[in-house]
């Protein structure tokens, strides 16, 4: 699975810059994690949660939209979920697959590489939300690069369920 054209994290650079390249390094793995797999092995709820593999690999696109795109950007975005399907970012629907959802994914990294190189690690969020709490540039690349990458550990074990591939 490990793939050498995958962008590697630089050795050095600026917090947002060194942050940022963490989160695009996962959010490739994810995609990855997905490859090979038929559209049934992908659509398979893998936990007794229900949760399936693309439906992960969904939730996390909006992940990033929410927190680059709205949070840092300060864009008006649309999200699938709403107040009566509170989990429909998790819901992959018949009219979606692997590749239209990859190329959602490299839609929302367009914007967010358009957003990131404009931030500076110690500024406010343009959402309401973090001009409320404070939250600031490095805190919410923080928090994406943790919740993608708890996310990124839940698709390894299900895709070594799937078929016993493990490994990047």
């Amino acid at each position: 699975m490990d793939d050498p054209t995958r962008p590697q994290p630089p050795r050095a650079a600026d917090p947002v810059t060194l942050t940022y390249a963490f989160h695009v390094f996962s959010r490739e793995t994810l995609i990855r994690k997905l490859q090979g797999l038929s559209d049934v092995e992908q659509r398979r709820a893998a936990l007794p949660s229900g949760t399936s593999m693309l439906g992960l690999f969904k939730h996390c696109i909006h992940v990033e939209r929410l927190w680059i795109a709205y949070a840092l950007g300060g864009l008006d975005v649309d999200f699938p979920w709403t107040e009566e399907d509170e989990e429909a970012d998790w819901k992959v629907g018949p009219d979606e697959s692997f590749e239209s959802l990859v190329s959602l994914a490299r839609e929302e990294a367009a914007c967010s590489d358009e957003i990131i190189p404009a931030l500076m690690w110690d500024e406010i969020g343009k959402s309401r939300r973090c001009l409320e709490e404070g939250l600031t540039v490095g805190w919410v690349l923080s928090h994406l690069v943790w919740e993608i990458g708890r996310h990124l550990g839940q698709m390894d074990v299900m895709r070594e369920l799937a078929d016993g591939q493990v490994g990047e």
